[in-house]
């Protein structure tokens, strides 16, 4: 959780200047459209069935499928910073020292799980002066995505007695589709 709050703030000093169109988007303009999400999120959603997502995890969320400059490509990290989240993430998000002994080794074992997107991006990348390439690379990407599966795949409080939410989560484990998919309600004509 510290290195993207670290990640968050970096940026947030970095980049005030970058386009918040940046930002603008959805499902399908961005290619995320997966008919087996579509299926497995018509009657629940990962929110509804892990209501124990932290506010990082909520504003990764948000901004998930969201197009990025460019090539229309997904950056969440930049929507992130231009996202109202950031504020309360970086000064609103306050947890208790019980919950921290709660969440904390959870939070840890995810970030294990997920680290090696996010220190091949901390290695791979040079900066040349485009923060928006720094940004929206796709190896932090992975890294976020990765933090909110892995939060759902092993939820605190999960609904367990709908069973809707259980083959949800079946889904969400073996599928293939890009994780904004599931988080995205397919759009009804």
């Amino acid at each position: 959780m510290a290195p993207l709050l670290l990640l968050c703030t970096l940026c947030a000093l970095l980049l005030p200047t970058l386009n918040a169109q940046a930002v603008t988007g959805n499902k399908a303009a961005n290619g995320t459209t997966c008919p087996e999400a579509d299926v497995a999120i018509r009657d629940v959603t990962p929110q509804q069935c892990c209501g124990s997502f932290l506010e990082a995890h909520k504003a990764i969320i948000d901004c998930m499928g969201k197009t990025g400059t460019g090539a229309g490509t997904s950056c969440i990290a930049h929507c992130i910073l231009q996202n109202f989240h950031t504020q309360k993430l970086l000064v609103g998000s306050t947890v208790s020292v019980s919950q921290m002994i709660t969440i904390g080794p959870k939070l840890f074992a995810h970030y294990e799980r997920c680290h090696t997107d996010l220190f091949e991006y901390v290695i791979g990348n040079v900066f040349d002066g485009d923060f928006r390439r720094v940004i929206c690379d796709e190896r932090l990407n992975r890294f976020f995505e990765c933090m909110v599966r892995s939060w759902f795949e092993d939820c605190l409080g999960f609904d367990d007695a709908n069973p809707k939410c259980g083959e949800l989560q079946k889904v969400v484990k073996s599928s293939s589709c890009s994780l904004s998919s599931f988080f995205t309600k397919p759009e009804t004509a």
